[in-house]
């Protein structure tokens, strides 16, 4: 009788080490999948920090914007169009926004 009682209270501790042990390892899943998702977040906000100052601002505001400045020394495109008046980029957004 008492060889029976200890072989269930190994059995016992066996079952309890093992829930423990799944235990741990779910809690280590979670921490690294929380990880995982707290990167692709902040990535997904530097891309929309970067694509809010690279096409929205110069968009809203063509007149004062740094980027469409560098953009029409870079691409000139009164030389595509043979045109005699300042064709650029920043000229065109601004008829665009201009006319109703």
């Amino acid at each position: 009788m008492c060889l029976r009682a200890s072989h269930g209270l190994i059995a016992l501790l066996r079952i309890r080490c093992t829930l423990n042990y799944f235990l741990y390892r779910g809690v280590w899943v979670i921490f690294l999948f929380s990880a995982a998702l707290m990167v692709i977040t902040l990535v997904h906000f530097l891309l929309g920090i970067v694509a809010e100052r690279a096409v929205c601002e110069p968009l809203q505001d063509p007149e004062n914007s740094q980027l469409l400045t560098l953009v029409d020394k870079v691409i000139r495109l009164d030389k595509f169009f043979d045109s005699e008046e300042e064709i650029n980029v920043s000229s065109i957004i601004r008829f665009v926004k201009s006319s109703p």
